[in-house]
Parts: C-alpha cells; sequence; structure tokens
C-alpha cells in the first residue's frame, strides 16, 4: 500500500506528521510505504488546497493520501475548509481515498506532546494557544540546540516510542485521524 502525505510545510512538519501517520498504520496492521509530498513545495493551507486536486489527479498509484494542515485556531476556517476538500475530493476520486486532520493548534504541539514534562509552561497552556509554534516549539527546539533535519523536529520525535499513548492521550486529533485511516483501510480491502 502505498500513502502520501500531504503537508502544509513539508520542510519542517515532514518530521512530526511522518512518524505519527507511520505509527498509526502500524498499529492498524497496514503494511504501507509512506512518503510526503515535497514537489510541488507547498506553502501554507491555501496553497495546499488549491494544489489538492492536482496532486491527486498527478499521483493515481497513491492509495491512501493523508492530508495534515494546522488549525491555527480556526481562524480561516480551516477545519470546514478541510473537510470540504476532502468530500469533493473523495467523491471524484473514490469515497475513502483522502483522509484529513486538522492539528490543535498545529503539527509541533504533537512533538511538545512527547516531552510536556520538559516544557516550561503547563500542558493545557501549551495546548490552548494558536502559536504553538512560535511561542513553544521553536524556544523548546533552541533550547535543545534545534540541530538536524527539521530544525531539531527530528531527533525530537524519537520519543514517539516511549511516548505514544501519551500523545494520543494528549492529542483527540490523533485519534480522529486514526479512525479515518482505519476506515479508508476497510474499504481498500
Amino acid at each position: 500500500m502505498k500513502v502520501l502525505i500531504v503537508c502544509e510545510d513539508p520542510t519542517h512538519d515532514r518530521y512530526v506528521v511522518e512518524p505519527v501517520v507511520a505509527r498509526l498504520l502500524t498499529d492498524l496492521g497496514a503494511k504501507a510505504r509512506t512518503e510526503v509530498l515535497a514537489d510541488p513545495h507547498l506553502r501554507g493551507v491555501d496553497d495546499l488546497l488549491a494544489q489538492l486536486p492536482s496532486i491527486v489527479a498527478d499521483n493515481p498509484m497513491i492509495d491512501l493520501f493523508v492530508v495534515v494542515i494546522d488549525r491555527d485556531g480556526n481562524r480561516r476556517n480551516n477545519v470546514e475548509r478541510l473537510e470540504n476538500a476532502v468530500l469533493q475530493l473523495n467523491k471524484k476520486a473514490s469515497p475513502g481515498k483522502l483522509v484529513g486532520c486538522c492539528a490543535i493548534e498545529e503539527v509541533e504541539a504533537w512533538l511538545l506532546a512527547l516531552h510536556r514534562d520538559a516544557l516550561p509552561n503547563p500542558w493545557p497552556v501549551v495546548r490552548q494557544d494558536c502559536d504553538v509554534k512560535e511561542r513553544h516549539a521553536l524556544p523548546f527546539l533552541r533550547q535543545r540546540g534545534n540541530g538536524g533535519p527539521g530544525q531539531g523536529r527530528k531527533e525530537a520525535m524519537r520519543e514517539l516510542g516511549r511516548g505514544w499513548r501519551g500523545l494520543q492521550q494528549l492529542c483527540d486529533e490523533i485519534a480522529v485521524l486514526r479512525g479515518q485511516i482505519e476506515m479508508s483501510l476497510q474499504g481498500l480491502r
């Protein structure tokens, strides 16, 4: 099975999103090869949503598209826009070929959930902040030396194995994504 992950910022988000999606697929018993879309290089939610129809059309060999964007406080209706795009494209492609997830409030919250005990602010404060990346993740990564791929995101995600259960409990949207992927897998079998 081929899974293409579509992120609004593949340069950085890939190091957070890909291991989470790969783990969900493994937990669901799917033998899948995951890849993060690198070309075209997307820049933000608007760009992703505008190009998503052509991305799907240009990749007919993909079994499942997993689209992950930041919710960003839903200031620009990202939840509804993503749901509508996934619904419309599933009508054109095939039901369940696309699933979508809005990370609350940004995918960097997933990374921070793995390190919540090392954060200067309590988890509820971090979780509710609309600017998680700027106010919490980037300072945290700088403190760690932010070296390596994704400005330290890849290294920070190494805690996923030990922190998987906690991450799922702290970030409800991952359970929703799991349910969507599970339904899609049932349709593919």
